[in-house]
């Protein structure tokens, strides 16, 4: 009921006020609509044909290449066993010094995990509520 009140409204209010510029204002703001529309069509349409044009020229280059696919996989496949040969090439068998920073950060992280159990941690959320409910008390 109140919709079709407001509604009633609304129409009474243009007729009344048809004559300062409403009209032409809702004119305008429907052609504006309308050009938005068109220019977003027309970019959707420059874009189709972009992606288009590029798809065409990718399947004109692949079939321009295709018979050097072959040769490009053995090239590839060099390439790969370069970098895997480099990489193996630089490996060393761990020296004592990194059993002991293994074994170090192994206790460091135990320590660590033995400081934040769960009782640990609301103790310290207990002292910082206290401690921001004390400044606040010393403000006021």
């Amino acid at each position: 009921m109140q919709e079709q009140q407001l509604t009633c409204n609304c129409a009474l209010w243009l007729r009344e006020n048809a004559g300062d510029g409403v009209v032409e204002a809702l004119f305008g703001l429907y052609a504006l609509l309308f050009l938005l529309f068109v220019v977003g069509i027309w970019g959707h349409h420059s874009l189709s044909q972009a992606l288009l044009n590029s798809e065409k020229r990718l399947n004109d280059l692949a079939a321009e290449h295709s018979p050097n696919l072959a040769d490009f996989a053995d090239e590839m496949r060099g390439v790969v066993q370069d970098i895997v040969e480099d990489t193996l090439q630089g490996l060393e068998p761990p020296r004592a010094i990194d059993h002991i920073f293994g074994a170090l950060a192994q206790m460091i992280q135990a320590r660590t995990m033995q400081m934040m159990n769960p009782q640990n941690v609301l103790g310290v959320a207990q002292g910082v509520v206290e401690q921001i409910m004390d400044n606040d008390q010393e403000n006021v």
